[in-house]
């Protein structure tokens, strides 16, 4: 027998085997009724003509065997590069551990931030029982083909910062900036220092994946980062840039809520120079096994809206529960009253108003609906399953910024030419799960009520209704999906966008003949439900008039406030212009004094009288307590409201480590707040939760802040509704805990010299909750 003889070129031998490999690669349809084999050159499947689905996952953990390259792992991943693989059987479930290790917590709780973070699809069980496995992770939109054949998962950030335009670059660094706190708070923020695993898809950043910290990771160090940047970052924004570091840097800029205050001044100068058109059209449909349609949509069905005619960049779906008599009232209820109350905030288009302001109002919006539907179903008294309630989406344009509003499990998708991003998190029993790190999602979705609502309008008081609201910076061409799931379920918007959607960004269709289409797309492969789709085009385009301006960092927070206005208009009434009166200094002045004690007595005394207006007043300033409507609602838990000083918590005796049982509702600000700076962004933290001090804090006043960490609730509540709100029974003490808000693991801020009187009782570390130790 002859030696073997070796090829001077063993690279290239590799990757010749890889594209026979390749060319040989078998993909079976995702449909679970088909999963026809089919080359992978195909791009539908050839017994139903279901798009072929293409899941490229990066792989962290134990890294697959170099050897195997070409072959199947498991029967069934196509390893394509030594940490790449193909799903060929993406129709069946993947391996999943019973319970999530501590390894992988942290892409869990970082569930609500999946547009910018991987999640983890399932796992690799090696040969060797004993060795670690192998994690499969997905990034929530199909990955390039050829890139993955090259070794490359998205594109490196810092690949393609020189080429890109100024807005784009203030946006890559305002999504770090707001990734900043939730990757701290879990103890992965060095994640954001390494340029190796900053990637980009379009114009989202992504992080390849995650990295724990293994000391503490500081702004300064994020702004070093930047600073590097600043040679290559575009000549209308460096100077500011620049300014922006070495601010940072030397630790005159201590928050992330002060970066991206100042990221957002940028984003609105650069904006200037971009002319932003927004076409939307809405339509809804019974479908084929309904007798009624539930839904409702914003703008009317047929009707098509278009900002360069004045009319407004408002697109809303709603998804109605409870029955012929119910649900389609309550989503035309939520339809109107958001619509109508958003027409005030249209009417002071050509003003600044800053995106915190815009994004409150919205949330009150939202809670003003609810409220109009809970208290129609109070005096119906409409119980159990005929209650009724929706879901809602809506997506408000302004500007060059898209601001997103959803409650229930209705969806919003963003579509570029490349891309399709999810970008709500569904509020049911499956995404709770993976919040609280107890299941992967694909594992979650085989629970019993696994699509079942933990909210939605109507169903509850406005004092337990938390609305995810979000924003997203638009420097490009793209497309926003609305949908109930008549439409979204079965993946049907996963399989069908590059096919039926795209088409509208390369001018080969428009957007009503898509939207019907669409319509019929959803009654045709599901037909379960009804179905109401919603698409906004939003067109960017460099001013014909305004050219770009180099940018300067603001020297005062005055120039702030000019340029970005805190003011919204009211939302019980549109308010277009105030009338000035001049009246004399002193009659002025006294007119002032009178009217200020009246109403000060009056706030007083509603303060006190009426529940409602407390919550409301709370809600708003944060770090107080929540109560609920004085007139209960009839399907809910009784819910009693403590005077003052009984149970009061003692604030000043806590110490680090220590619990406390809340037994009202309390918002809490997720920063602290000083004098001169406040945010509108609050925790919102329910009856029986337990809450541990994590750490003290010395605000610039001398005052002393507590940072407080929310854990399990002590009981489960009942909602009521139809096809879901609904929340299994409180768990056997063999099972896992079930968690049931959306604040769990959250932190939020107390001030203990101006800390409410709170009903409750304190509890020793030791004493703590499992989760919370």
């Amino acid at each position: 027998m002859g030696k073997s003889r070796e090829t001077p070129f063993p690279s290239l031998e590799i990757s010749a085997r890889n594209i026979m490999a390749n060319s040989a690669v078998i993909l079976h349809c995702s449909q679970s009724d088909c999963q026809t084999a089919n080359p992978d050159r195909h791009q539908f499947c050839s017994a139903c003509n279901t798009p072929l689905i293409r899941h490229y996952l990066w792989t962290i953990g134990a890294e697959p065997e170099s050897d195997k390259l070409g072959e199947l792992i498991g029967d069934r991943y196509h390893l394509v590069q030594p940490r790449i693989v193909l799903d060929t059987k993406p129709a069946l479930l993947p391996e999943f551990p019973e319970e999530p290790p501590k390894e992988i917590l942290s892409y869990l709780r970082l569930f609500s931030q999946r547009l910018h973070i991987p999640q983890i699809y399932g796992r690799l069980l090696p040969e060797d029982t004993a060795s670690p496995a192998t994690w499969l992770l997905e990034y929530g939109t199909p990955l390039d083909r050829q890139q993955c054949e090259n070794g490359q998962v998205l594109t490196p950030l810092q690949d393609l910062w020189r080429q890109s335009t100024a807005l784009r670059q203030l946006n890559w660094l305002w999504q770090m900036a707001k990734l900043w706190q939730p990757l701290q708070e879990e103890g992965v923020a060095s994640s954001l220092l390494s340029p190796s695993l900053l990637r980009t898809r379009d114009s989202v950043l992504k992080l390849l994946e995650l990295r724990q910290d293994l000391e503490p990771v500081t702004l300064p160090q994020l702004a070093q980062l930047w600073l590097s940047w600043v040679t290559d970052a575009s000549p209308l924004i460096r100077k500011f840039l620049q300014e922006l570091c070495d601010r940072t840097i030397a630790q005159e800029i201590t928050e992330s809520s002060r970066l991206l205050t100042l990221l957002d001044y940028a984003i609105a100068q650069c904006g200037k120079s971009r002319q932003c058109r927004y076409q939307i059209v809405a339509r809804t449909d019974t479908g084929k096994a309904r007798s009624h349609n539930e839904d409702d949509c914003y703008p009317p069905d047929k009707q098509e809206f278009d900002s360069n005619k004045g009319e407004w960049p408002l697109a809303i779906v709603c998804d109605g529960i409870g029955g012929h008599d119910g649900g389609e009232v309550a989503s035309h209820l939520a339809i109107k009253e958001i619509s109508r109350q958003l027409s005030s905030l249209f009417a002071v288009r050509d003003k600044p108003l800053r995106p915190t302001a815009i994004a409150q109002f919205l949330e009150n919006t939202v809670l003003n609906a609810n409220d109009i539907i809970g208290d129609r179903n109070n005096k119906e008294r409409r119980q159990d399953k005929r209650r009724m309630g929706t879901t809602v989406v809506m997506a408000a344009a302004r500007n060059q910024q898209m601001f997103l509003t959803h409650v229930g499990d209705s969806r919003i998708y963003w579509l570029t030419r490349n891309s399709c991003h999810q970008v709500t998190v569904d509020d049911d029993i499956a995404s709770r799960e993976v919040r609280l790190g107890y299941a992967l999602y694909r594992d979650a979705l085989t629970f019993p009520s696994s699509g079942a609502l933990i909210q939605a309008l109507g169903m509850n008081a406005s004092s337990r209704l938390y609305p995810t609201l979000d924003r997203v910076v638009l420097d490009e061409n793209c497309l926003f999906l609305l949908c109930s799931d008549g439409l979204s379920d079965r993946d049907r918007v996963e399989q069908y966008w590059r096919s039926e959607i795209v088409p509208i960004l390369t001018g080969e269709k428009d957007i009503a003949t898509v939207c019907d289409r669409l319509i019929d797309l959803a009654n045709e492969k599901n037909g379960h439900d009804n179905v109401t789709v919603a698409l906004i085009h939003c067109q960017i385009t460099p001013s014909a008039t305004k050219g770009g301006n180099i940018i300067n960092f603001p020297l005062h927070k005055e120039k702030i406030q000019k340029n970005l206005s805190s003011v919204v208009p009211e939302q019980s009434t549109i308010k277009v212009e105030e009338k000035k009166q001049k009246n004399s200094p002193h009659l002025l002045l006294w007119s002032i004094l009178i009217f200020s004690a009246l109403l000060g007595g009056l706030g007083v005394l509603s303060y006190s009288l009426f529940p409602e207006v407390r919550y409301q007043t709370n809600r708003l300033l944060g770090n107080t307590t929540v109560t609920t409507n004085s007139t209960p609602n009839p399907t809910s838990p009784d819910v009693s409201i403590p005077s003052p000083g009984a149970n009061s918590l003692n604030w000043q005796r806590l110490n680090i480590g220590d619990g406390v049982i809340v037994e009202e509702a309390i918002a809490l600000p997720t920063s602290p707040i000083n004098s001169t700076e406040k945010t509108l962004d609050f925790v919102q933290v329910l009856p029986d939760t337990v809450l541990k001090i994590v750490s003290k804090k010395e605000g610039e006043e001398g005052e002393i802040w507590l940072k407080m960490q929310t854990c399990l609730p002590k009981g489960d509540r009942a909602n009521s509704g139809d096809r879901a709100v609904q929340l299994p029974a409180p768990p056997e003490a063999s099972e896992k805990p079930q968690e049931t808000e959306k604040t769990a693991m959250q932190t939020g801020w107390l001030r203990v010299d101006i800390a409410p009187e709170l009903a409750g009782k304190s509890i020793n570390s030791s004493d703590l909750p499992r989760p919370c130790r």
